[in-house]
Order: structure tokens, then sequence, then C-alpha cells
């Protein structure tokens, strides 16, 4: 049983068990950032790209932080341009951060309550002090203790359907993270009932397939997300998946 309503919608569709993934390619992505954040794609590009690539559906999950003002402008275009491509299924989610290592949320009610889908993320390492410190002053155990314990919080948050690209900053400013964290975030996932996301940006070939393979040693749910900046992306997890898949045997 999953946690969330959301995902309970989404169940079987666009969020799949571990176990289940068939070896194919899969025509979901759901983790899309466009030039209303840090993207370099408008809506209608990034959809263009989807309906190009042969997707059945994906989730625009842009990057919000408390007191936004321009997620119902955002949400009114997304609105007019999937209407023109009826074949593609289009869900308006978000990317919020962890505040700190407690569960604390970078968004709004509002924001949360108007969401198709809400990804967790480690963007930013806490101080403890309600800030965030850079991560040159920290050693790479620190800053992995920082990084799991936040996303430990993010999967026990009320609101927190995904954790996104587990361990991908600490991989990204220390060259790793250590895999038995990442195993145990995926434990904590699978008794939560919340999904882990296999992304495609922060990950090489042998890291996804570690995660995949750990994801179906417990059975949890995932979801499959490209974290496209770019419409050149939009679908680029599926392929990576399969390929994955494909080597697996």
């Amino acid at each position: 049983m999953l946690a969330t309503q959301r995902l309970e919608r989404l169940a079987g569709e666009l969020v799949f068990q571990a176990m289940s993934l068939p070896d194919e390619e899969y025509l979901t992505d759901l983790h899309l950032h466009t030039d209303y954040t840090d993207g370099r794609s408008g809506v209608a590009a990034m959809l263009d790209a989807a309906v190009a690539a042969g997707l059945r559906a994906v989730a625009f999950t842009e990057h919000v932080r408390r007191g936004v003002a321009w997620l119902p402008t955002f949400h009114a275009e997304v609105r007019r341009e999937r209407a023109t491509r009826p074949g593609l299924r289009v869900l308006v989610g978000i990317e919020a951060k962890a505040l700190d290592l407690y569960g604390g949320l970078d968004a709004d009610e509002e924001a949360i309550a108007s969401a198709d889908l809400v990804l967790g993320a480690f963007h930013n390492y806490p101080d403890g002090l309600g800030g965030f410190v850079s991560p040159r002053e920290l050693d790479a155990t620190t800053a992995a203790k920082r990084e799991y314990e936040a996303s430990w919080a993010l999967l026990e948050h009320a609101e927190v359907d995904v954790l996104a690209h587990p361990g991908a900053l600490t991989r990204k400013k220390f060259g790793s993270f250590p895999d038995e964290l990442t195993r145990q975030l995926v434990r904590k996932a699978g008794r939560q009932g919340r999904a882990i996301e296999l992304n495609g940006e922060y990950a090489d070939a042998d890291a996804l397939a570690a995660l995949l393979r750990w994801c179906r040693e417990e059975d949890v749910w995932v979801t499959l997300g490209s974290n496209a900046h770019h419409a050149d992306e939009v679908g680029r997890i599926g392929r990576m998946v399969k390929e994955v898949l494909a080597h697996a045997g």
C-alpha cells in the first residue's frame, strides 16, 4: 500500500514496483524543468520533445520555495499547452528541497495542494542553525551523513511522494555517496510506502543499476525522471533504464 493519495492515484501507471518492471523502454518522465526556474527550454518545447520521443506521460516538477508567486501563471501555461497534445498525459508537480535535517520542506501548503506529485530533494547542506553551509566547509563523511539524515526525514514527511536523486549532492561534490546509506534510504522508502526516483542526471549506468537492484531487493516503488533542463534531455531516463536492464540480462 502506498502512503500518499497522490502515489495511489499513479500506481501502476506512472509509479512502478521495482520488482514488476518489465524489460522494455519506459514511456514516462516525471522530472522536467523549464525556464520558469533553472531550465533552458520553455513548456511548449519540453512537451514537443516528449511527443517526439513517444512518451505517454510527463510531469513538470519545478523547483519551488516558500512564497513563490509564479506558480499560477505556470499552471495556466501548462494547461493551455497540454490541451493541444491530447495523446500526452501531463502532470504538474513540484520539487521541494529539504530545509533542515528534520523534515522541513521548502514549499507552501498551496504549492503542495496544487501538485500532482511532490518530489523531496536534498540540495543544500543544513548548518543546524536554520541555514546552510558550503560543501567546502565539510568533509565527505560529514556531508554524506547530513544528506542521509535530511533524506531520511523527507521520507517521513507526510506530503513527500518521491525521494528525488538520493545521494546526488554528495556524489556531485565529493565523488561518491556510501552504498550502505543509499540502501538504508531505499529500505526506509519501502517501509514508508514512498517512491525512489531513478534519475537521469546524477547517476551513471553503474550507479543506476545498483540503485535499481536495491530497489528490487526491497520491492519499493520507483519513478523515472530525466531531471531534464533542456528539451534534448526529455525521455533520456527511459533509454538509460532500458540499457541497464539489457545488460543485467
